[in-house]
């Protein structure tokens, strides 16, 4: 699997993180532009009153207001999915151009959790339930410092273990990298059966705005990459790395 650091530019174009910062900076303007157009509108509403007749009625779309909050409200994520655990692992450590993820082997057949990435001061780990309730788990993170986040802590308990409960569990990185400034995420899928890839695409890209990258490790496309096309063959177009 041939990689690059993503995050570098080529001789000729601009680096992601500069245009990550450009479309942030779009973002925010838009925001604001928004909240005055529909200010606006409400001021010529109320004033298009009369002898309690609405004269005068300004507002937008449904379809509009749906496809601008989609953006101004949610953040930049990057939606890793992948062919293996080993193809996940490559991807995550060139977007951050350092080991983040432990090395893998091409045929390891660990189960991941779900990895979400933010921006924070330092290298922080934590488990959180569906529920947003912070699980109290005994990390091998916690034990020190660390860069690598210990390949123990990103496994999946197995079906009976006494840590089943927190196989549910999807664990919250904070990383201080300048990809994570302006509010963007990573988040990482986690392993799953055949079965449930349109449920786990559907959370991974909940309450954001996906970029998604797909990692390939043989020449041979999946089901899943259908899958891909299945859910946003109607909302977006996806590309694959």
């Amino acid at each position: 699997m041939k990689t690059r650091d993503l995050t570098k530019s080529r001789m000729s174009g601009p680096s992601l993180i500069s245009e990550l910062s450009r479309f942030c900076g779009h973002s925010n303007r838009l925001k604001q532009i928004f909240a005055e157009t529909r200010k606006c509108f409400n001021d010529i509403n109320v004033s298009g009153r009369f002898d309690g007749n609405q004269i005068v009625s300004a507002e937008l779309l449904k379809e509009e207001e749906l496809a601008i909050t989609s953006v101004i409200e949610y953040p930049p994520t990057f939606v890793i999915f992948g062919q293996s655990p080993y193809a996940k692992s490559r991807i995550v450590n060139e977007l951050f151009n350092k080991d983040v993820f432990p090395s893998l082997e091409e045929d390891s057949d660990i189960k991941l959790r779900m990895v979400r990435f933010y921006h924070g001061d330092k290298n922080t780990v934590s488990l959180t339930l569906p529920d947003d309730f912070d699980l109290v788990d005994n990390l091998e993170a916690y034990n020190g410092p660390w860069v690598t986040i210990p390949q123990s802590d990103l496994e999946i308990p197995p079906i009976g273990s006494s840590d089943e409960a927190s196989g549910l569990a999807v664990m919250e990185v904070t990383q201080n990298h300048p990809l994570l400034r302006y509010g963007v995420q990573v988040i990482v899928s986690p392993s799953h059966n055949p079965d449930q890839f349109e449920e786990v695409v559907n959370k991974c890209i909940e309450y954001a705005t996906p970029v998604l990258i797909f990692g390939f490790t043989s020449d041979r496309l999946t089901e899943q990459v259908s899958g891909l096309h299945f859910c946003f063959e109607d909302s977006m177009s996806c590309t694959y790395s």
